[in-house]
């Protein structure tokens, strides 16, 4: 009977951590392959936009103007990522990245090896640090039922620092 509660929460536990480290692949596979449909599974879309255009009215509203055009801010903003933030326009700006960049193939190495990038927020929500060219993004994990999908991307301050 101990072994049972020792056990279980053990299986459990690697269930859980495997759980996000095959999300996290997935997503890596998609990218890598430049696959719609594998990436729309692990990117939780309303988030992300959600998430991104609120980053960017702050950074606009940030400018000494922005108070001034805060409502049209809002709706360049809304307008944009409405038209550009889904699987067809990560399509896009996939290929020409990876035209440009070298990302790993995805292998069986890939997957343990995101267990290492994987830096948890709490039972819920993971994140990683993506690093290029000295700079680094953060890619937010967050659980949805047995699934990990991506719902934030926290970009560098100097990325927008023309639009201060």
């Amino acid at each position: 009977m101990k072994k049972v509660f020792i056990t279980v929460p053990i299986l459990l536990g690697l269930f859980y951590i495997f759980s996000a480290m095959h999300s996290l692949h997935q997503f890596h596979r998609g990218i890598y392959a430049n696959d719609k449909k594998l990436i729309k599974e692990y990117v939780d879309w309303d988030a992300l936009k959600n998430n991104l255009k609120n980053y960017l009215k702050v950074t606009l509203l940030k400018n000494d103007l922005g108070i001034l055009f805060a409502g049209i801010t809002g709706s360049i903003v809304q307008y944009t990522v409405e038209t550009y933030v889904n699987p067809e326009g990560l399509s896009l700006l996939l290929e020409n990245f990876l035209r440009e960049n070298q990302i790993p193939e995805p292998t069986v190495e890939t997957l343990f090896l995101g267990f290492k990038l994987m830096k948890f927020n709490g039972l819920d929500s993971f994140y990683i640090d993506y690093e290029h060219e000295e700079e680094v993004l953060e890619i937010h994990f967050d659980r949805e039922h047995l699934k990990w999908k991506l719902t934030q991307i926290d970009f560098p301050k100097s990325l927008f620092a023309d639009l201060q």
